[in-house]
């Protein structure tokens, strides 16, 4: 079962690499369009479920704006 499990693992980041490749991002860049969906998700929530630094975080959503793939919104309960 683990060597299915590792196989099958290694299969997706195989073909999820290739995939995010034709639109120029990263393996986690494209994760986080993944983890992201359709709904409005914080930067301290994806950093948690993607187990990435909050400056490496803030970085791959910068890149990730640039090519307007995604956006920002100031959170009105956070002045900062």
């Amino acid at each position: 079962m683990y060597e299915e499990l590792f196989n099958l693992t290694t299969n997706f980041i195989v073909l999820f690499r290739k995939n995010v490749k034709k639109y120029n991002i990263s393996l986690s860049q494209g994760l986080i369009l993944l983890s992201i969906g359709a709904q409005k998700k914080s930067m301290t929530y994806l950093s948690k479920k993607l187990g990435l630094d909050p400056s490496t975080m803030t970085r791959n959503i910068s890149k990730l704006e640039k090519k307007h793939l995604v956006y920002r919104e100031r959170s009105e309960e956070d002045s900062r």
